[in-house]
């Protein structure tokens, strides 16, 4: 009896520290979207505390995580060992949610510095999304692919 007390509190321990793993993958977008909240959204951005903007930040790393959690099993589908790790699928995650705005941040950006076209953070938002959700609807599952031994 003590000892399956111990071991569930073990077992209680690794979850929580792969929670906080998973948690500190949602840091680094959350950087990204302080950048565009500076680029897009200055009137906010000047007027706002920084609290204010971390919780803004926040959450919108936290909104998007479902659509990136659904990409990320699409493709992280089809590598068996990988699919079973909870951490890898949010670092996934996070790492397309990163990319997306990386790029998205660099075409805007260069549209605005090169043409002078203002986009505002709410279009920036809304194609954003957009990308996501096409990303997560249409986008094809990965299927593990089965090897057989030849003899």
């Amino acid at each position: 009896m003590f000892l399956t007390e111990k071991m569930s509190k073990i077992k209680e321990t690794l979850e929580l520290i792969e929670d906080l793993k998973s948690f500190s993958t949602l840091v680094i977008p959350m950087a990204f979207w302080y950048i565009s909240l500076y680029l897009f959204h200055q009137s906010f951005f000047y007027s706002s505390d920084l609290l204010l903007r971390v919780i803004f930040c926040a959450f919108f790393a936290i909104i998007v995580f479902p659509f990136t959690s659904k990409i990320s099993k699409k493709i992280s589908n089809h590598n068996n060992e990988f699919s079973k790790k909870t951490y890898l699928k949010v670092a996934l995650g996070a790492i397309i949610q990163t990319a997306i705005l990386a790029i998205l941040i660099f075409i805007f950006y260069t549209l605005q510095f090169w043409k002078g076209i203002k986009i505002h953070f709410y279009y920036f938002l809304l194609i954003y999304f957009s990308v996501l959700a096409i990303l997560a609807l249409f986008l094809p599952t990965f299927k593990a692919e089965q090897v057989e031994e030849t003899n």
